[in-house]
């Protein structure tokens, strides 16, 4: 089922419904929140490192990686991203 998100979001919410949405384990809602995020700002690391994530964890571990590649190349001093994509390609 699609989720509708709304363009009156700002990114900040956007993201946060994301996180809400992952928390309460509904995926699909939580990436459609984080892409709608990256939609209003490509730049959003987070958004994408969550992106990233959910891909993992769907089995996509060639967008996942791509989507933590990205999240470094706009945030390369996150750690986290970087000990994602670490065991991600270590698991992989």
């Amino acid at each position: 089922m699609a989720v509708a998100v709304s363009a009156k979001f700002s990114v900040d919410e956007l993201f946060q419904q994301g996180v809400a949405h992952f928390t309460a384990g509904n995926a699909v809602a939580a990436e459609t929140a984080f892409r709608a995020a990256l939609d209003i700002d490509p730049s959003c690391a987070e958004a994408m490192a969550n992106v990233a994530l959910l891909r993992e964890r769907d089995g996509d571990i060639v967008q996942a990686e791509s989507c933590y590649r990205r999240a470094l190349a706009l945030n390369p001093s996150c750690v986290t991203t970087h000990l994602n994509l670490g065991v991600l390609l270590l698991n992989g």
